[in-house]
């Protein structure tokens, strides 16, 4: 469960929103590449742009977007900060391994999710497109059964936090696709349903 981080705790590199606000800087369904060279001071990553912290209508499960530095070579893009998780409630240290997935076009891995506690994961797209789809399974849970879907690229870099009781599948959109996936428990099959 995300719990909220302290009022003294200070947001230097993410800005909370909520699912479905929109201005010219972060509007959800529109971005735009602006192209530049890394600052003057980027030794420093810590003074990398901002990253958003977007909280969806559904309790817990949150959308981090980065914002990439993208010039005529391509882009970087942060795709961990432990200060980010924390300022968004959710403890660095409950990861334990990061796994990768890889398919081709078209294919579908269906909701899954694992048995027991379950497992709390940040999953994002590195290389190509996919359409993400995640289900409230939590017993109790006020929005058990609700639904939410998500296109994540390798061009916006965005990615969703999935907390524990959630069933978790995708489309690939384009081949060779590749997904990331780092969870708060090692893969077995025996614990994946």
């Amino acid at each position: 469960m995300c719990h909220a981080a302290p009022a003294s705790s200070p947001r230097r590199h993410a800005r909370i929103i909520m699912y479905g606000e929109s201005s010219a800087t972060t509007g959800i369904a529109e971005h735009s590449v602006t192209f530049g060279r890394f600052p003057e001071d980027s030794a420093d990553f810590t003074k990398l742009p901002d990253m958003e912290i977007i909280r969806t209508p559904i309790e817990d499960l949150i959308i981090f977007r980065p914002t990439p530095i993208r010039d005529e070579r391509g882009y970087f893009s942060r795709t961990l900060d432990v200060q980010i998780l924390a300022d968004a409630g959710i403890d660095p240290a409950s990861f334990k391994q990061e796994n990768q997935s890889r398919s081709y076009q078209g294919v579908r891995r269906g909701l899954h999710g694992r048995s027991g506690a379950g497992e709390a994961k940040l999953v994002r797209c590195a290389n190509g497109a996919v359409l993400d789809v995640v289900v409230d399974a939590r017993p109790g849970s006020a929005t058990f059964g609700q639904v939410m879907t998500f296109l994540l690229d390798d061009q916006v870099c965005t990615q969703v936090y999935i907390p524990r009781g959630f069933l978790h599948g995708f489309q690939a959109l384009t081949g060779g696709h590749r997904m990331s996936f780092t969870g708060s428990m090692s893969f077995t099959l025996r614990t994946a349903m």
